[in-house]
């Protein structure tokens, strides 16, 4: 798809997308007598959603055939070699994540990326007021796909652009709720950006051009927020362990480790310089990433990635006005991963702040546009209107089976066991140590072959509590019960040495560190053995993504339907791998009770179960805490004699 000379019989192959894509609609369209006649009396009432559901379908084809006009149209040149160059750039990042695959794209993220292409790069289009929401199950690949649309969206600026400078500055704000899916996503993200600028070194017309790049704008407890504290660390003199200059610890593009104590600081570009430490590397002179807030702020990234709460920060940062542009040369992009994470309270608050951001990224042509992605979400159009005053397309849209909607179909092949154990009479921490003891013992017996991809245990906890409690049980009771085993002559005991956790208490260099130690398998590094067991909160239930995690335990059912979803589907990712999950449940209480006799039913369709978030953005103690700071913020960031600190009055 990066062959600019092909255009002709690229745009013809791309078309066979949509020709099949239409008869499929149709078919289905045919059956709905058929399949909803069994129904009785409410047989009329299920072929009108079966028919809103065709409909919808429709209008989605032909939101991909416009994209496929658009790139078609020889008066819009730009928007195919954007296309090109991106496919080229993200193609690149595919091999240095899965070097042993030949890229490629699933159907439904180049027919997300076709349908939302249009919107994307022009600001006054009809498209620009929907919230285009990929709804599609963990592991599925959400994140590869709005990463192609923003790279096409990255060329497109540089190729329309009149000056590099109009071409220069944020062209997309991602956004995300969790430190660690923060940190995860910044590294994908940033090997796309170093794609990008191997991709655009190549073209001569770029020569002008600024680098591609990219920043993490997360709080000051992670990574500094100015240079002089960037200074102090580097110079060992930093007095918080929390906050540090390396967020992450290998070269996004060459996979070669990033030392601090290679990091500098330019006085003369304000900028902290990280240089990879491979000198074959084409980012051995430093990589494009900006992790300092003082440096975002003087050269704004490409791309900036960060948490919601970062920006509650505008009402008291006039710098930050920069992320927001000027004039016409605003942020086109706003990604919104993990929807379902922004509700109830944070949601709320976060409701409030996006009518200052809609407002501050506006310009006379249009309004941002904003994609968002899920795998679990209930009334997702009503939370989308108070979050974004946005209309919602679901994208797979759903056909007349929840088993096939043409870019999905449901794989009868068993990826992922569930177990669930309540044990009655016992105390929860007795079952669980006898739980761990077996299944770590277990392993011992797979050949060689099945041993890695079960060797370390991910036990998720609900409270800090219980996982500390979990702790003291790995040190006591669970080697002794391992001891106790009785074992043939040939087998060994387990030893569970390598013990980690995953929670809110990890500074952002040790969750980069353990995130990398977990990816060690048995015969990687004899110097370097893989982790045992790793405890961890609900921290993990977004945001990793490791081939090699197939073993679980859950201790206890999860607060919600979607967390539990999330958090057991961190197993048995791989398409060619199998997880196993082990639900212990808590015979002492109720709601674990009632899982566990309705156990089969409850996994079979748990998709079914759940819960609808809320928002109440304009409830009356939402407006009386945070509707000052809202309109400070739109005041403070957009009318320059209102920046100063001292300019309120």
């Amino acid at each position: 798809l990066s062959r600019q000379q092909d255009k002709k019989s690229i745009i013809h192959k791309l078309r066979n997308l949509t020709i099949v894509y239409k008869k499929w609609i149709d078919h289905r369209e045919e059956e709905i007598p058929a399949v909803t006649a069994g129904f009785g009396a409410d047989a009329e009432r299920v072929a009108q959603v079966a028919k809103d559901n065709i409909v919808f379908c429709r209008k989605q084809f032909d939101r991909i055939d416009a994209g496929i006009d658009y790139l078609a149209d020889e008066s819009n040149s730009n928007a195919w070699k954007a296309f090109c160059l991106a496919n080229e750039s993200i193609a690149a990042s595919m091999r240095i994540a899965r070097p042993n695959s030949e890229p490629s794209w699933h159907i439904f993220q180049l027919a997300f990326i076709l349908l939302s292409l249009p919107s994307t790069m022009e600001r006054d289009h009809d498209d620009r007021d929907v919230l285009d929401l990929i709804w599609f199950p963990t592991g599925g690949g959400k994140t590869e796909a709005y990463l192609g649309l923003s790279a096409m969206l990255l060329f497109y600026r540089r190729l329309t652009a009149d000056t590099p400078e109009a071409a220069a500055g944020t062209a997309v704000i991602t956004r995300y709720t969790l430190r660690l899916l923060t940190i995860q996503q910044f590294e994908r993200a940033a090997t796309m950006i170093c794609a990008a600028n191997i991709t655009s070194a190549k073209y001569t017309e770029f020569d002008a051009e600024k680098e591609f790049s990219i920043g993490l704008f997360v709080g000051g407890a992670a990574t500094p927020n100015k240079l002089e504290k960037a200074a102090e660390i580097l110079g060992g003199a930093g007095d918080d362990d929390q906050c540090t200059t390396l967020p992450i610890q290998k070269c996004p593009w060459c996979q070669s480790d990033l030392h601090q104590h290679q990091q500098s600081i330019s006085t003369s570009t304000t900028e902290l310089i990280t240089p990879c430490s491979n000198s074959n590397c084409d980012f051995y002179s430093g990589l494009p990433i900006s992790i300092v807030d003082e440096q975002i702020y003087e050269h704004p990234p490409s791309i900036v990635i960060g948490t919601v709460d970062k920006f509650a920060m505008m009402a008291w940062v006039p710098e930050m006005k920069v992320l927001f542009g000027h004039d016409q040369s605003r942020p086109d992009l706003i990604i919104q991963d993990e929807l379902h994470l922004i509700s109830d309270a944070l949601g709320t608050v976060t409701s409030l702040y996006e009518g200052a951001i809609d407002y501050l990224t506006t310009t006379e042509k249009g309004r941002a546009k904003i994609v968002g992605s899920t795998a679990t979400i209930r009334r997702a159009e009503e939370h989308v209107k108070k979050l974004f005053n946005r209309k919602l397309a679901q994208f797979p849209p759903s056909g007349i089976s929840a088993g096939d909607s043409f870019f999905y179909q449901v794989d009868d092949t068993q990826d992922r066991l569930y177990v669930g154990l309540h044990c009655q009479g016992r105390s929860p921490k007795h079952s669980l140590s006898r739980l761990v003891g077996n299944i770590s013992q277990a392993n011992m017996y797979l050949d060689d072959d099945s041993k890695d991809p079960f060797y370390t245990l991910v036990m998720y906890f609900n409270s800090l509590r219980e996982l500390g409690g979990a702790l003291v049980l790995l040190e006591d009771d669970v080697p002794r019960y391992l001891d106790s085993l009785p074992l043939p002559e040939e087998q060994t005991p387990r030893r569970l040495n390598q013990k980690q956790e995953l929670t809110s208490q990890l500074n952002q260099q040790q969750l980069s560190e353990i995130l990398d130690r977990l990816d060690v398998g048995i015969d990687k590094d004899p110097d370097n053995p893989p982790v045992d067991v790793v405890l961890s909160s609900n921290m993990i239930s977004v945001g990793v993504d490791i081939d090699r995690l197939n073993a679980m335990i859950v201790n206890g059912q999860p607060k919600n339907t979607a967390e539990y979803i999330q958090a057991s589907s961190r197993v048995g990712r791989q398409p060619d791998s199998a997880g196993i999950v082990f639900s212990m449940y808590n015979w002492t209480r109720p709601r674990d009770r009632s899982h566990y006799e309705r156990f089969k039913a409850f996994h079979m369709a748990f998709y079914r179960h759940v819960e609808s978030t809320s928002v109440t953005p304009y409830a009356s103690r939402a407006r009386d805490r945070a509707l000052p700071a809202v309109i400070v913020s739109m005041a403070r960031q957009s009318i320059a004699t209102l920046s100063g600190n001292t300019s309120g009055g």
